[in-house]
This record gives structure tokens, C-alpha cells and sequence, in this order.
């Protein structure tokens, strides 16, 4: 059996699967364990192509709250004009939050 940090760890694989049902389980599991390590895996599922992973890393990310903020300003700092506003949405969303 395997303790908390090596199951999320290994969890953080799941993020390269192809079917978007484990990629977004994988996202909540992460999310909700507070595994800040894989923020910047879940910065990166925003460009994907499948809309539902690009919405449950937004909201993962949005959990994660404070610790998802640099990540998600050096992307937008990064990123080409037209995809700005996502990383700041992202940004206003957690501001926002309680």
C-alpha cells in the first residue's frame, strides 16, 4: 500500500493518459489532495485539446488556490497575446475565492 505522497505522485502519471476521464479524475485527486507539485502539469493541461481537461484543470487549479498563482502568472507571462486572458481569468478566480 502506498503512502499519501507516493500515491499522488504516482497519480501525476495519470495526467499523460489518453482518455479525458482518467486525465480529469487524476486532476480532482490531485486538486483535492492539495498536491501542489503538480501545478505546473495542470498549467499545462490548459492548452489541451480536449475541453473537459482544459475545464478541470482551470477548476484544479482554482482549488489549489494561492500556491497555482506563480505558475499561472509565468504562463501568462509566456503566453501569446490571445491566451492571456485565460491565466488572468484563472488568477481573478482565485482572488475571489474564500
Amino acid at each position: 500500500m502506498l503512502d499519501r505522497p507516493a500515491y499522488l505522485e504516482q497519480t501525476v502519471r495519470l495526467l499523460d493518459d489518453p482518455r479525458p476521464d482518467v486525465v480529469r479524475s487524476a486532476v480532482r485527486t490531485l486538486a483535492h489532495g492539495g498536491w501542489t507539485p503538480a501545478v505546473p502539469d495542470l498549467v499545462g493541461l490548459l492548452a489541451d485539446g480536449r475541453p473537459a481537461v482544459r475545464r478541470a484543470a482551470a477548476d484544479g487549479l482554482v482549488l489549489l488556490g494561492d500556491a497555482a498563482l506563480p505558475a499561472l502568472r509565468h504562463a501568462a507571462g509566456r503566453a501569446r497575446p490571445d491566451r492571456r486572458r485565460l491565466y488572468a481569468s484563472l488568477t481573478d478566480r482565485i482572488a475571489a475565492a474564500p
